[in-house]
């Protein structure tokens, strides 16, 4: 029995170094050698809007309530496009904002803004 349980540590120590130094390889990493999922930080429109929306509330505070919902397209490229939705009130100036993520990496490539 004594033999058993170091038989087992090893086998648990094996798989670990199984897992370190093979499935990282089938990942894409980032520049800073972090892991990216297979399906990119924003894999789908509806995590491009809620990713969107906080950064966007960063940079124009509560005026982007006016905008929402917003609404996400993917380009050719693997960039989210992520505009405000336009509503026509008295007074309103300006066109709406956008924020264009990568799909892959998340990283905010643009923002303008119309308000």
């Amino acid at each position: 029995m004594g033999s058993a349980v170091p038989q087992q540590v090893m086998s648990m120590m094996a798989g670990a170094a199984v897992l370190l130094f093979v499935a990282p390889d089938r990942l894409d990493h980032n520049r800073f050698g972090n892991p990216i999922p297979p399906g990119g930080f924003i894999p789908d429109e509806r995590t491009a809007e809620a990713v969107a929306e906080p950064i966007l509330r960063a940079v124009w505070g509560e005026e982007i309530s006016d905008e929402l919902p917003l609404k996400a397209t993917l380009d050719k490229k693997g960039v989210w496009i992520v505009k405000g939705t336009w509503k026509a009130t008295p007074g309103r100036k300006g066109g709406v904002s956008e924020i264009w993520l990568l799909k892959k990496s998340g990283e905010v490539v643009k923002i303008t803004g119309g308000m």
